[in-house]
């Protein structure tokens, strides 16, 4: 959809891309250019919230009354003593964030490729919606399918054709090599001379190397699972030994440009992760949702694990959704 807009005139700031009519400071820009999925600090502990959860952990555990009132005091304790944890934005930032929500003639919307954010007239983003909705013309969906056809073009061009008409209502499309590299997915297929292959990790010409920030108010877990998908990526795809120190570079560097410290990194490496399922399988079998608030929602967690009950935590609204 936003690739249909780039023929409109537009501003270039860094990753964003202003298509509307609004112009906007240097402050939007700075909050915008934090990606669609950060999250700010909050300014106030949500004690309602945390009070429903512990209170639907109670229901859910079906603990005693003598239980039930000792998880409410001990809750209750930790949030007459919490603290916010120090903003992440400035006061202009925030600033900046409300008078971009109050304006109710522009939409923020993430591109269709890249992490680029782009902010557009509601009319234009309407109009668009509408023609989208009164298209008639069947819904494709694809899948993508690695096949290799031994032989040489005449012989690939007949299987193409074959398989084409098979069925009317399926249709292949085919990509060849370029310069012995084929793209499948994250992954890039390269053809030695000898006919041997060997892969390694694919990126789009969009790709932007932007992940979420390490300042964005989630939980340290959250960003130690960024470090840790991609270099099992790296480790999963790279077929050659030799090949995957670099690819472990980029990672860091990349990172490193989004606030990651080397800590992190060596932490990652140590921490033993735990699933949902292992999460909620122990104890009372119960588990919650609380939202987080780095400093008291590990406290609360740890409250709630000595009664048996598992918990979630669920980050503030991200910039994207102010």
């Amino acid at each position: 959809m936003i690739n249909d807009y780039m023929k409109l005139p537009f501003h270039d700031y860094d990753d964003n891309k202003n298509l509307s009519d609004r112009s906007l400071s240097e402050s939007e820009v700075s909050v915008l250019a934090k990606g669609l999925n950060f999250a700010v600090t909050p300014n106030k502990v949500p004690i309602a919230d945390i009070v429903t959860a512990t209170e639907t952990a109670i229901k859910q555990a079906k603990l005693d009354q003598s239980k039930a009132e000792s998880l409410r005091h001990k809750v209750s304790t930790t949030l007459c003593n919490a603290k916010l944890p120090p903003p992440n934005t400035t006061k202009e930032e925030r600033k900046a964030l409300d008078e971009l929500a109050k304006d109710k003639d522009i939409v923020i919307v993430p591109a269709d490729k890249g992490k680029c954010v782009v902010v557009l007239n509601i009319s234009d983003y309407d109009k668009k919606c509408q023609l989208l909705l009164k298209d008639k013309r069947p819904i494709s969906l694809s899948a993508t399918t690695l096949l290799a056809v031994t032989g040489n073009r005449n012989e690939a061009a007949s299987f193409y054709k074959f398989i084409n008409e098979v069925d009317p209502n399926i249709k292949f499309t085919q990509e060849e090599c370029v310069d012995n590299k084929l793209a499948f997915l994250d992954c890039q297929v390269h053809i030695h001379e000898d006919g041997s292959l060997k892969s390694t990790v694919y990126r789009k010409p969009t790709h932007t190397d932007f992940y979420l920030q390490f300042d964005s108010h989630h939980p340290l877990i959250h960003k130690l699972r960024v470090i840790r998908s991609l270099q099992h990526r790296a480790n999963t795809i790279i077929s050659d030994q030799e090949d995957l120190p670099g690819e472990q570079n980029h990672i860091q560097k990349s990172l490193g440009c989004c606030g990651y410290p080397n800590w992190a990194f060596t932490k990652a490496k140590k921490t033993k992760e735990h699933t949902q399922n292992q999460n909620a399988e122990t104890g009372t079998g119960t588990q919650v949702t609380i939202p987080y608030i780095s400093g008291l929602s590990e406290r609360i967690k740890n409250t709630l694990k000595s009664f048996g009950i598992a918990s979630l935590t669920n980050p503030p609204t991200s910039s994207g959704g102010s």
